[in-house]
């Protein structure tokens, strides 16, 4: 069980594979500080038991997220104040209010974003989710965003309240909703 941003790093970049579980302890701040692109691995659980991570700021490319791409199996978890603005140009990128990216391995269960995502002036085609940026033919239940999502670009975007894109045949999702609000404005 972790109850700290580092412990919560930590964890996830030294129990991250197959067979471990990782359980969040308490609602964790992480105002000021650095957090890197992690991601879950496949096997691997991380359980937020009804917590939250607040105040996450991510400045990343090209997948964004407090986690950056799932593989494994995330549950329980809610982001509050968080602040997502990719910088940089590149050719396609996936933006997430928690996830940047979820694979064919990936579950995603009782998510909860009130996560801002920013985007200004990129080229190129992304994918942005007010939860999960983009999903390969895998699982998501019982999602939920709350969370403001402005961008203004002269690219081809693909944006959703909950998820940004759900691609390839296979995978579901099911009780999932979207009460955020939304800007566009496109340069083009």
């Amino acid at each position: 069980t972790v109850t700290t941003g580092q412990g919560l790093i930590n964890a996830l970049t030294d129990y991250n594979s197959s067979g471990y579980t990782i359980k969040i302890g308490n609602n964790i701040d992480l105002s000021g500080k650095y957090w890197p692109s992690v991601n879950v691995n496949a096997g691997v659980t991380l359980d937020g038991q009804n917590y939250s991570i607040n105040n996450i700021n991510i400045s990343v490319n090209p997948t964004s997220g407090f986690i950056n791409a799932n593989y494994g199996t995330m549950l329980n978890l809610t982001t509050h104040g968080s602040y997502i603005r990719p910088q940089s140009s590149w050719i396609a990128s996936t933006v997430g209010g928690i996830i940047g990216a979820q694979y064919s391995t990936g579950i995603s269960r009782g998510l909860t974003s009130y996560t801002k995502v920013v985007v200004n002036g990129l080229g190129g085609i992304y994918y942005y989710g007010g939860v999960i940026g983009r999903m390969k033919a895998t699982t998501a239940f019982q999602l939920a965003h709350y969370g403001t999502m402005s961008i203004e670009c002269d690219s081809t975007n693909i944006v959703g309240g909950v998820l940004g894109l759900h691609e390839v045949d296979g995978g579901i999702v099911e009780q999932c909703f979207s009460e955020g609000t939304f800007t566009y404005k496109d340069y083009t």
